[in-house]
Protein backbone atom coordinates (compact mmCIF):
# COMPACT_ATOMS: atom_id res chain seq x y z
CA UNK A 1 0.00 0.00 0.00
CA UNK A 2 1.83 3.21 -1.10
CA UNK A 3 1.47 5.77 1.40
CA UNK A 4 -0.28 9.00 0.93
CA UNK A 5 2.06 12.12 0.77
CA UNK A 6 1.96 14.67 2.73
CA UNK A 7 0.63 17.95 1.74
CA UNK A 8 1.36 21.51 3.48
CA UNK A 9 0.50 25.07 2.64
CA UNK A 10 1.12 28.21 3.68
CA UNK A 11 -0.47 29.32 7.18
CA UNK A 12 -1.06 25.69 7.93
CA UNK A 13 0.04 24.56 11.57
CA UNK A 14 1.88 21.76 11.63
CA UNK A 15 3.68 19.96 14.67
CA UNK A 16 7.22 20.07 14.85
CA UNK A 17 9.16 17.08 16.86
CA UNK A 18 13.09 17.47 17.27
CA UNK A 19 15.27 14.59 17.24
CA UNK A 20 16.89 15.14 20.46
CA UNK A 21 15.37 16.80 23.97
CA UNK A 22 18.42 19.15 23.77
CA UNK A 23 17.11 20.72 20.69
CA UNK A 24 13.71 21.85 22.14
CA UNK A 25 9.96 19.93 22.76
CA UNK A 26 7.99 19.54 20.17
CA UNK A 27 5.59 22.51 19.46
CA UNK A 28 2.53 23.53 16.98
CA UNK A 29 4.59 25.67 14.15
CA UNK A 30 2.91 28.01 11.37
CA UNK A 31 4.46 26.83 7.82
CA UNK A 32 5.51 30.32 6.18
CA UNK A 33 6.29 29.88 2.94
CA UNK A 34 6.75 26.66 0.39
CA UNK A 35 8.57 25.99 -2.12
CA UNK A 36 9.26 22.83 -4.59
CA UNK A 37 11.25 20.93 -2.91
CA UNK A 38 11.42 22.40 0.63
CA UNK A 39 9.42 24.62 2.92
CA UNK A 40 9.95 27.12 6.37
CA UNK A 41 8.41 27.05 9.62
CA UNK A 42 8.07 29.79 12.30
CA UNK A 43 10.68 28.91 14.93
CA UNK A 44 12.48 26.01 13.61
CA UNK A 45 15.59 26.71 11.62
CA UNK A 46 15.80 24.06 9.59
CA UNK A 47 14.12 23.61 6.33
CA UNK A 48 11.79 20.87 6.18
CA UNK A 49 11.46 18.71 3.08
CA UNK A 50 8.16 18.97 1.41
CA UNK A 51 7.75 14.89 0.70
CA UNK A 52 8.87 13.40 4.09
CA UNK A 53 8.31 16.20 6.09
CA UNK A 54 11.83 15.40 7.43
CA UNK A 55 14.11 18.49 8.68
CA UNK A 56 16.93 19.54 7.31
CA UNK A 57 20.08 21.25 9.25
CA UNK A 58 21.70 23.58 6.34
CA UNK A 59 24.84 23.34 8.16
CA UNK A 60 24.99 19.68 8.81
CA UNK A 61 22.98 18.68 6.13
CA UNK A 62 21.79 16.05 8.99
CA UNK A 63 17.88 15.63 10.18
CA UNK A 64 17.55 17.27 13.45
CA UNK A 65 13.60 16.62 13.32
CA UNK A 66 10.74 15.64 11.99
CA UNK A 67 7.04 17.69 11.09
CA UNK A 68 3.89 15.43 11.38
CA UNK A 69 0.23 17.26 9.68
CA UNK A 70 -1.38 17.31 13.83
CA UNK A 71 -0.10 16.21 17.39
CA UNK A 72 -2.57 13.49 16.75
CA UNK A 73 -0.73 11.81 13.72
CA UNK A 74 2.26 12.54 16.12
CA UNK A 75 0.81 10.90 18.81
CA UNK A 76 -0.90 8.04 16.69
CA UNK A 77 3.13 7.11 15.75
CA UNK A 78 3.92 7.00 18.74
CA UNK A 79 1.26 4.38 19.74
CA UNK A 80 2.07 2.28 17.18
CA UNK A 81 6.16 2.69 18.25
CA UNK A 82 4.76 1.53 21.95
CA UNK A 83 2.75 -1.60 20.35
CA UNK A 84 5.69 -2.56 17.95
CA UNK A 85 7.69 -2.22 20.93
CA UNK A 86 5.79 -4.37 23.32
CA UNK A 87 4.89 -7.01 20.35
CA UNK A 88 8.57 -7.85 19.80
CA UNK A 89 9.25 -7.92 23.86
CA UNK A 90 6.53 -10.20 23.76
CA UNK A 91 8.24 -12.86 20.81
CA UNK A 92 11.66 -12.34 21.96
CA UNK A 93 10.89 -14.09 25.96
CA UNK A 94 9.61 -17.22 23.40
CA UNK A 95 12.90 -17.35 21.14
CA UNK A 96 13.02 -20.94 21.45
CA UNK A 97 9.70 -22.48 20.87
CA UNK A 98 6.41 -20.92 19.83
CA UNK A 99 4.14 -19.77 22.64
CA UNK A 100 1.10 -22.46 24.03
CA UNK A 101 -1.33 -22.82 21.49
CA UNK A 102 0.03 -21.12 18.65
CA UNK A 103 -0.05 -22.86 15.24
CA UNK A 104 1.80 -23.18 12.55
CA UNK A 105 -1.05 -21.64 10.12
CA UNK A 106 -1.15 -18.73 12.84
CA UNK A 107 2.55 -17.86 12.98
CA UNK A 108 2.49 -18.17 8.72
CA UNK A 109 -0.68 -15.50 8.74
CA UNK A 110 1.14 -13.18 11.18
CA UNK A 111 3.94 -13.39 8.91
CA UNK A 112 2.26 -12.71 6.19
CA UNK A 113 0.81 -9.60 7.74
CA UNK A 114 3.76 -7.94 9.56
CA UNK A 115 5.73 -8.63 6.06
CA UNK A 116 3.76 -8.72 3.10
CA UNK A 117 5.72 -10.50 -0.04
CA UNK A 118 7.12 -7.61 -2.51
CA UNK A 119 7.53 -8.15 -6.19
CA UNK A 120 11.56 -7.77 -5.20
CA UNK A 121 11.74 -10.89 -3.37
Amino acid sequence: MAKKEARIVVGQIVWYVPREARLGPAHAAKVLTVGKKWAELEGVRSRIDIKTLEAESAVTGLSPGKCYLSHAEHAAQLALEDSWKSLRQKVEHHTWRAPPGVTLEQIEQATRILFPPTSAG
